[in-house]
């Protein structure tokens, strides 16, 4: 083919990223918003993103040595195995007419997303060299995240404008029904990763572990991407958490209100774009 990067493997992983971030952006619509309507509380909203983001947080930093020698391919597939399975949990919890088990579906789907995305997020750009030659991962890389950016603000709007149609909890099914479509597609890649086994010691890790940092620190522009790209995902969480309680509250909107202003999201981005692009 006249473009590895556009090889089977890499279409497998491509659409398997596709799939698995619509998913993704379905839960991260709904999770809160059920959550409100069974509790109505900010706190237990806040709550349950904290369970997100503070294992997601510290895996990050301490993961980085043992990703390198695992399977990738493998870790992948299990992993969003892993995440289709947490995704009916919630759904079986409402549907049984349980808020307590509604609620405890929900507290372990967030740690589960937070302890795994990381993760995937990690293996799946780390495979690229394995599955392209090295002077196609510059094409291949930007392939595959701008993607991902690009579903991650459709998916929301999309997923949303679903909820006029559809009752808030069939979009658990959908998404676990998603991440078992991107583990199919993920699992057409060949095993062409190299695993390197590792004997598990804390000075293993720990100088793995230095080593890392030392090199990221020695890019001050990568470091202040770092922080930034870090405080707008920060942001971006605080907003989700307050902007059910304020629709649903102080606006006394409907959850299909809620679902037009969370939909209408990406329609503004493209707007701004090409309202900047026309200027320039």
């Amino acid at each position: 083919m006249k473009n590895n990067y556009l090889s089977r493997p890499f279409k497998a992983l491509w659409i398997g990223e596709i799939i698995s971030e619509f998913g993704g952006a379905a839960g991260g619509i709904i999770n809160g918003l059920l959550l409100y309507e069974i509790t109505g509380s900010k706190e237990w909203m806040g709550a349950l993103w904290l369970l997100y983001f503070i294992p997601s947080l510290i895996l990050q930093g301490i993961s980085a040595p043992f990703l390198n020698h695992v399977i990738k391919e493998k870790m992948l597939l299990n992993i969003q195995r892993f995440r289709s399975v947490a995704y009916i949990l919630p759904l079986i919890g409402y549907i049984s007419g349980s808020e307590i088990g509604t609620i405890a579906g929900l507290v372990i789907l967030q740690c589960v997303l937070g302890l795994l995305q990381p993760i995937y997020a990690s293996l799946s750009f780390a495979l690229l060299p394995d599955l392209c030659e090295e002077k196609e991962l510059v094409s291949a890389n930007s392939l595959l995240d701008g993607t991902i950016r690009l579903m991650s603000f459709i998916a929301p709007g999309v997923t949303s404008l679903l909820l006029l149609v559809s009752p808030l909890y069939t979009i658990y099914g959908l998404s676990s029904l998603m991440f078992l479509l991107s583990s199919i597609s993920l699992s057409q890649i060949p095993h062409v990763s190299k695993k390197r086994v590792a004997t598990w010691s804390k000075k293993f890790w720990w100088e793995e572990t230095k080593i890392g940092y030392r090199t990221f620190l020695q890019f001050p522009q990568l470091l202040r991407l770092t922080l930034l790209s870090s405080s707008v995902q920060f942001a971006v969480g605080a907003t989700l958490v307050i902007n059910v309680p304020f629709i649903r509250e102080d606006l006394t909107g409907e959850a299909w209100e809620y679902a037009i202003f969370a939909g209408m999201f990406p329609i503004w981005i493209c707007a701004w774009h090409a309202a900047s692009y026309k200027a320039t």
